[in-house]
């Protein structure tokens, strides 16, 4: 009927609310299905859509009374306890929770007794049917996708429930353009889950997602692929269309994508990302030496120089943001100063530092678990003090203690953000800066960048000796950058002022690794789930 609100799953902690007119669903059944066409399902139900994303938004408990008849949220393992904790409140007050996307596709056995149905592998297939069936009162407890979504039919994000935000909350955006990714890496699921070969949307229907969202007032866009080179006829004709498209709106948006570091070796494609407006790119380093890469089966991180390939990528206009991971079985007490040495030199100024974390559903957990050396975090540690800042790990480290794996952390860590080597850093990237694609002046993006500069002033923590320095610096050799300088210096502000709390937690951590005595899951022989 009118009026009735319902939505496909969002992300976790970034939850999508379905909302409708009240209706009980005590009595639906439960039962399992799935779907291997889109075509197969139509949706005559007028669907009220609401997206809540919770980083934005604030927490989900201000939406408990808001009558919803479901409730759908999405993430990935990382944000498992979170989707679970809100799931809890809303069925608490007896609305129905629904949860998909790679964390419950990895672990499937947390669904059962705390959601309602969970979705496994791709949704456009399932979602559809599954809507269909809970307006008949019979819905199923497990939909899974079979075989893999020809992407063109994907039907388009509803953003219309967000266009009413503050623009102040929606600077940034993303856009998926593929799924898949052709590498298979040991401490990763996404070639397990979505598969080796590199699926794409179409270049139109891309453009035109990117479209709505620049007309919601976006300005930086992240495509939220995990490769985005993985097929580089698809990637070169997308980064060619976008130049007419930051042409023809008011203000050129801001590019970031995840990459390999096969791009370093590509001129081709880092001249066009260049070209395309791109400030930024993601890439997966992991480790600066060979033997972790080749025990960790990531390949193609092993061709040449890691520096001087970090090095070839910035002259574009074009930031790392280089992931990190401290743990593999050939790390040394000495990575961690190799780590930060490398950093220094590759001038990346805003890494992601990273313990390695055995997530369900991919080979390393197997092995981890196969050789009775993963963790029941939660049963070892019930007080985690960690609990929410993504730094913990589920593993015993071949080389090192736990505790001194952590300490090593918070050393790099506080290393990584003193301000002082972030602006070497910084510099280092400003200097490097030769190989820019002439792009369409726009004189606002410089007086932003001096806006940002006085704000950052006043945040805690922050060294306006160090900002003024790097700010007076990009003045003078590249001014039209200052904007997207200025961003990474906000960045780096809050890194530097949200430091204490992760320095206490771990403190704290470092105490419980020398005198709690840890459980550990059962070892088994199953191997890593595979979705079909």
């Amino acid at each position: 009927p009118p009026g009735r609100r319902t939505a496909a799953p969002g992300q976790a902690a970034k939850a999508t609310r379905v909302r409708a007119q009240p209706r009980s669903v005590a009595n639906s059944r439960f039962g399992e299905f799935s779907a291997s066409a889109f075509e197969e399902t139509s949706l005559s139900i007028d669907n009220s859509v609401q997206i809540w994303d919770e980083l934005v938004q604030g927490p989900a408990d201000s939406l408990l009374d808001s009558g919803y008849d479901l409730v759908g949220i999405a993430g990935y393992s990382t944000e498992l306890e979170q989707a679970q904790v809100v799931a809890a409140a809303f069925k608490k007050k007896g609305i129905p929770v629904v949860l998909g996307g790679a964390g419950i596709t990895a672990a499937p056995e947390a669904g059962p007794g705390k959601i309602d149905a969970i979705f496994i592998c791709e949704a456009e297939t399932t979602w559809p049917r599954f809507l269909e069936d809970f307006e008949a009162g019979t819905v199923a407890s497990v939909c899974k996708a079979s075989g893999r979504l020809d992407l063109a039919l994907s039907p388009p994000p509803r953003w219309d429930s967000i266009a009413d935000l503050p623009a102040s909350s929606r600077k940034s955006g993303s856009v998926q353009t593929n799924r898949g990714c052709p590498h298979d890496c040991e401490f990763c699921d996404v070639w397990i889950q979505i598969g080796r070969d590199i699926r794409t949307k179409p270049t139109p229907q891309i453009l035109t997602k990117i479209g709505n969202l620049e007309r919601l007032g976006l300005k930086r866009l992240l495509f939220a692929t995990d490769n985005f080179i993985g097929n580089k006829k698809h990637a070169e004709e997308l980064l060619r269309a976008l130049v007419p498209f930051n042409n023809a709106v008011r203000q050129p948006m801001a590019f970031t994508a995840e990459v390999t570091m096969l791009v370093a070796h590509d001129e081709k494609m880092l001249r066009l990302m260049s070209e395309a407006h791109f400030t930024g790119a993601f890439i997966g380093i992991e480790s600066v030496g060979l033997d972790s890469p080749r025990e960790t089966r990531k390949r193609q991180n092993m061709h040449g120089n890691i520096v001087v390939q970090m090095l070839n990528i910035q002259p574009y206009g074009i930031s790392v943001v280089g992931s990190m991971i401290v743990g593999f079985d050939n790390d040394q007490p000495s990575v961690f100063d190799h780590q930060f040495y490398f950093l220094e030199a590759a001038c990346i100024p805003i890494p992601r530092l990273n313990f390695l974390h055995a997530y369900s559903g991919t080979d390393l957990y197997t092995r981890q678990r196969r050789e009775g050396l993963l963790i029941d975090l939660g049963r070892s540690f019930p007080d985690d003090p960690l609990a929410g800042f993504h730094m913990r790990s589920n593993v015993i480290f071949k080389t090192m203690s736990r505790s001194d794996v952590y300490a090593g952390y918070l050393r790099l860590m506080e290393q990584v953000w003193d301000w002082h080597n972030f602006r070497d850093r910084m510099l280092g990237v400003i200097h490097n800066l030769t190989k820019l694609a002439e792009q369409r002046p726009d004189r606002r993006l410089i007086q932003i960048g001096e806006d940002l500069r006085e704000v950052m002033h006043g945040i805690p923590m922050a060294d306006p000796a160090s900002i003024d320095e790097t700010s007076a610096h990009t003045r003078e050799k590249v001014p039209y950058h200052l904007w997207s300088i200025a961003a990474i210096m906000l960045m780096q502000c809050f890194e530097a002022a949200r430091l204490p709390a992760p320095r206490k937690a771990l403190v704290k951590q470092i105490d419980l690794e020398r005198t709690r005595e840890l459980i550990f899951v059962q070892p088994c022989d199953e191997p890593a789930l595979a979705v079909a």
